[in-house]
């Protein structure tokens, strides 16, 4: 046997008695963060979406139930920001973000959350987009009751950690201001003007879609809203909202309640309108029946994109053992009704 084939032989018999003692090597991966900037193809990833699938969502809590999902496609990463809410225990509701190369698997864009619990109370309700200069900004609900509701900007300039945080708008309950919740931002198609939309629960006798409107995102008039024009499902009540557009129109998706809180009985429609002042009910995307999950009870806030005729919705809702979770469903805007 040659000198160099006893080598070989050598490393292979020594290989296999390491590989015996040692067993198998334990998984010290860290956790996954975003890496950087990969060109996407959105239409790709849209046709390769399936059209119903259950997702699951890596929390900071460990339960990885998560509710209110907000969605944002840009030319490089699909970002998703949402709240944990283990059993419904407010307390972790803080806004996570996450990002994913394909729309299913989501994984965190740095350490989450990326803003604390407040004093008091808590967080929810955040909604995320992008400004001019391509900046990463989310809105989010800063609730300190009995005393105040606060609308926070969280701002992140390109190629910089840290997130600033800013009050923009404080309701204050002891002067019996507004309630709002689910708060959901849009660029005007036709002007340079930005539109925040929210519901207002402080409205009789039934909850109100209403919008502001600015030219800057750091700045809003909470005394000059502007209430849709819907003609609602009869003995319906919009619970949350989000907001897309597309080809020139824009697209409500609004989480509801027939009559009194009866979760039984929460869905989610689509609404279109070309003004954003005037709206028409296209039809219903979500109810219990409509999400493969046995153990489904009802669904809550959701958000989507709506390219050419296809819609693509992530959602979240509840399981009847109180157990929240987050799915995907894709569609056709013609199959509507």
């Amino acid at each position: 046997m040659k000198s160099f084939d006893k080598i070989i032989l050598f490393a292979l018999v020594l290989s296999l008695y390491c590989c015996e003692k040692v067993g198998p090597i334990a998984d010290t991966t860290p956790t996954k963060y975003y890496s950087g900037p990969v060109l996407l193809d959105i239409d790709r990833i849209i046709s390769d979406l399936p059209d119903d699938l259950i997702l699951t969502i890596p929390t900071y809590d460990n339960s990885n139930q998560v509710v209110h999902p907000d969605i944002l496609i840009d030319t490089f990463s699909i970002y998703m920001v949402l709240t944990p809410y283990p059993n419904g225990n407010d307390k972790f509701e803080n806004p996570c973000l996450y990002t994913s190369d394909d729309g299913i698997n989501f994984i965190p864009y740095a350490k989450n959350p990326i803003v604390d619990k407040p004093p008091y109370d808590h967080n929810c309700d955040p909604d995320i987009f992008t400004d001019a200069s391509g900046n990463l900004c989310i809105y989010y609900i800063e609730t300190l009751k009995p005393e105040y509701n606060n609308l926070v900007l969280l701002f992140k300039k390109r190629n910089h950690d840290d997130f600033i945080k800013k009050v923009l708008i404080k309701y204050d309950f002891r002067a019996r201001e507004s309630f709002i919740v689910s708060p959901a931002f849009i660029r005007d198609l036709y002007q340079d003007t930005y539109h925040l939309f929210y519901v207002n629960l402080s409205a009789k006798p039934i909850f109100k879609i209403e919008y502001l409107t600015s030219d800057s995102l750091h700045q809003w008039n909470k005394n000059d809203p502007v209430t849709v024009n819907m003609a609602y499902p009869d003995n319906f009540r919009p619970w949350h909202i989000d907001i897309t557009s597309d080809q020139g129109k824009y697209y409500l998706f609004i989480n509801g309640i027939f009559g009194e809180r009866n979760n039984n009985d929460l869905v989610v429609y689509l609404a279109e309108s070309s003004d954003l002042e005037n709206w028409n009910i296209m039809g219903q995307v979500l109810n219990s029946k409509k999400i493969p999950d046995n153990d489904m009870n009802y669904v809550y806030r959701s958000t989507g994109i709506i390219r050419n005729d296809v819609m693509v919705i992530w959602y979240s809702y509840v399981t009847k053992h109180n157990i929240w979770k987050m799915g995907l469903k894709k569609l056709r805007l013609q199959d509507i009704k």
